[in-house]
């Protein structure tokens, strides 16, 4: 019954390169794989109501992302940093893009879109 990932929890981990999370995750908090350079791939379960701001910051291999429906806000620098990110599905419950989400991701390059 793990339910959240806690702050820093895997921050600065060089091997990691993908994670499928469980079920019962409903929280990535803050920071939580925050200089992964290794990361790859992450599956975040439709259960998560929450990521922390940081969460994926420069996570400079991770290529794609899905973020699950119900999350409402993508907060300061989630994903910034992430260099090598080219897609990233963001569903029509987000409805708030707080500053530096994308900063230095080259999103020009990476197609964001939603869910129909």
């Amino acid at each position: 019954g793990v339910t959240l990932i806690g702050v820093e929890t895997f921050y600065q981990c060089k091997s990691l390169q993908a994670i499928t999370l469980p079920e019962s995750i409903r929280y990535i908090e803050y920071s939580a794989f925050c200089k992964c350079a290794s990361l790859k791939y992450i599956n975040i379960p439709k259960n998560v109501i929450s990521i922390g701001a940081l969460a994926f910051n420069s996570c400079l291999n991770l290529h794609s992302i899905v973020i699950p429906e119900g999350i409402t806000s993508i907060l300061c620098c989630t994903f910034e940093s992430c260099s090598s990110l080219q897609f990233i599905t963001i569903p029509k419950s987000v409805t708030l893009f707080e500053e530096k989400v994308f900063k230095g991701c080259y999103i020009c390059k990476a197609l964001i879109s939603q869910k129909v």
